[in-house]
């Protein structure tokens, strides 16, 4: 199952061989595992500041939504606007200014986006923007889905950064075609991107992240 090899190489990197069962992080990380085999009860949703503690450095903590499931994604490449993250279990995530334009590994993947217009939106307080999503359908054929996206402002909200707590300034992106319809959130703290929850896919659902 890959969303237990996941946690499980998760886990071994954040623990080590200490053997100590008081490390906050350690308990964190153990606590995500218990909760894909079933074997402890469901803590928190997330607990994003011990993450960090685990896994210094700089990296993108990812949280996939609909399962619970949470990773730390190193840094592997950059190119332009565009930065691909991975995590030890090989799947990675590709962000253009913050937005999710791909993925791989995961059971859906978003295998391209073009998101022109959306950062832009954002940048400026709200508008609108076309998506293009393509998708690997169950024939390996390549499908595209185009939505018009509304982006406004959507209130405040405190933020765990590596820094501490912030105050960000929430965005909702509201995006409807005849394939698909989601909304994507983003919360900036001035001008720097610090919390998004974006869909991958109908299948795999949204994930949140959080770079550090």
């Amino acid at each position: 199952m890959k969303y237990l090899i996941w946690a499980t190489a998760l886990t071994l990197a954040a623990c080590g061989n200490t053997g100590q069962t008081d490390n906050p992080a350690r308990a964190a990380v153990q606590s995500v595992l218990g909760r894909v085999t079933g074997q402890e009860p469901k803590p928190p949703a997330m607990n994003a500041a011990a993450l960090i503690n685990a896994d210094p450095g700089e990296s993108l903590i990812v949280r996939i939504v609909n399962r619970d499931v949470v990773a730390a994604l190193r840094l592997t490449a950059v190119n332009g606007d565009r930065v691909t993250w991975e995590s030890p279990g090989e799947v990675s995530m590709t962000f253009e200014n913050g937005i999710l334009v791909a993925t791989r590994g995961l059971t859906e993947d978003l295998m391209g986006a073009d998101i022109a217009g959306v950062r832009a939106a954002l940048d400026i307080g709200g508008g609108t923007a076309i998506r293009q999503h393509s998708y690997l359908s169950s024939e390996d054929q390549i499908t595209v889905a185009t939505m018009t996206c509304i982006i406004d402002p959507d209130g405040t909200e405190d933020v765990i950064t590596r820094g501490g707590t912030v105050l960000a300034v929430k965005y909702t992106e509201d995006c409807t075609g005849p394939r698909l319809v989601f909304s994507n959130s983003y919360w900036f703290n001035g001008s720097q991107l610090v919390q998004t929850r974006q869909l991958v896919s109908v299948a795999m659902g949204y994930i949140q992240s959080n770079p550090f």
